[in-house]
């Protein structure tokens, strides 16, 4: 059965965090019960038209109210692994707004990832290559025979399937020329004006139809073949480790051994790579649950602000909370590069630290604002540090931290009692474990 330390660890894993209500309707359950909870998304809202948005805005203004929109689903919405997982394959398949320049080609493959993310994994693939944000991202868009553009073709593999060193240049070659004419419908002409549709188009005048050699298998390739050869073909093997490893790095620890992907992949790929049964076997195993487990992973921008704006109960209407996570490094929709965001260590920098500083500064004077831990006056530095600690959802912490909070506590309690309705989150936004998930 789960203890509250449990169900804390399970939701700040699988989804962004809990409030303390949130965490105690899971203690009790079983494993099982409490991933089958989570996996049971009808409670997730209904998604918006994107006519919700500012069409008359520009386009820098409408990608911004699509982050703001995305963020405060992550903390509005009941926990489930709908958020998460999103947020894991736009990751994955890391594409840019900046290069894209069409906020609402970004949101339809948001909507690709959010509908495919936890079904075959064969079929995100797919939608993924040929959405239109990911065939101008990756250039495809002007891929055609004779002049073949190799961008996409690379990334298929290095990024999104069976890893670096799994292929040759030579296999770059003939993806890209199984890719060509995979385009999109261009400029058009409608009641006489010219648009651009960057929606996806096949021409097969631009495609090249001769025989190409691919993984050692030589023949007529076309682009939805080689996905099939990717996933259940020739490199069924290495796509289910490569994705499987990820998965559970992003999810557990980054230290998995070969044996751990090895059964996971194998898990996956004899359900067909089904995501959601490669995630529910992540959930579930031991490893997930090792206490070593707990706080190995580094908390990434949005996951540190979100839990915050949650604990809080304040939206991107109240503050410019995605402004903030930006600043860390971390801005929806703009990944630095097609490798997308790292991870850990990557998180520990002077910019990072510098604006999670400015967050704390400000969270504490509005500590008082929205009624954030202000009855602790007549409360000993031991029990004040317990609510502090349950406000933010650590419930197992490491013998320094709790010191550490203790004495910070005592000294404010005694040299600057007036400082008792604004310090108390400050002095738990430095437990190290806050940083962590």
């Amino acid at each position: 059965m789960l203890t509250a330390a449990d169900a804390a660890h399970l939701l700040r894993r699988a989804a962004f965090g809990a409030t303390p209500d949130q965490v105690q309707s899971f203690v009790g359950l079983t494993r099982e019960e409490a991933i089958d909870r989570l996996f049971d998304t009808s409670t997730d809202p209904l998604m918006p038209d994107y006519s919700v948005f500012d069409a008359t805005a520009a386009q820098t203004v409408q990608i911004r109210e699509v982050r703001n929109w995305w963020m405060d689903r992550m903390v509005t919405a009941t926990p489930t692994v709908s958020e998460k997982l999103t947020l894991f394959w736009h990751n994955h398949f890391a594409t840019a707004f900046t290069k894209v320049a069409s906020s609402e080609l970004m949101w339809d493959q948001h909507v690709v990832l959010r509908n495919h993310g936890l079904g075959s994994f064969r079929t995100l693939l797919e939608a993924v290559s040929l959405d239109a944000a990911m065939l101008r991202w990756l250039d495809n868009d002007t891929n055609v025979a004779g002049a073949e553009q190799e961008n996409f073709a690379r990334e298929l593999m290095e990024l999104f399937t069976v890893g670096n060193g799994r292929f040759t240049e030579d296999d770059v070659v003939s993806m890209a020329r199984a890719w060509t004419g995979h385009n999109i419908v261009g400029g058009e002409r409608i009641d006489g004006v010219w648009r651009m549709n960057r929606s996806y188009a096949f021409y097969p005048d631009r495609h090249d139809d001769g025989q190409k050699t691919l993984f050692g298998i030589t023949r007529n390739w076309d682009a939805l073949d080689t996905l099939d050869e990717l996933c259940f073909g020739v490199k069924a093997t290495a796509t289910s480790d490569y994705v499987a490893r990820k998965m559970f790095q992003f999810y557990v620890h980054r230290r998995p051994s070969q044996a751990t992907v090895d059964a996971l992949a194998a898990t996956w790929r004899n359900a067909n790579l089904d995501s959601s049964v490669l995630l529910r076997t992540i959930l579930l195993s031991d490893e997930f649950w090792a206490p070593e487990t707990r706080y190995a992973l580094v908390k990434n921008p949005v996951e540190y602000v979100v839990d915050l704006m949650r604990r809080y109960g304040l939206t991107t209407a109240d503050h410019n909370f995605a402004i903030r996570a930006e600043r860390m490094g971390m801005a929806l929709f703009e990944p630095p590069n097609v490798a997308g965001w790292g991870a850990n260590g990557y998180w520990l920098n002077n910019t990072a630290s510098w604006e999670k500083a400015s967050m704390t500064n400000w969270l504490k004077w509005k500590a008082d604002d929205y009624g954030v831990l202000q009855d602790l006056a007549n409360r000993s530095a031991d029990e004040a540090t317990d609510d502090v600690e349950e406000f933010l959802g650590l419930y197992e912490v490491s013998a320094q931290s709790r010191s550490f909070a203790v004495g910070l506590m005592s000294q404010m309690k005694n040299d600057y009692p007036w400082r008792v309705t604004s310090e108390p989150i400050a002095i738990g936004l430095f437990i190290p474990e806050v940083q962590c998930a």
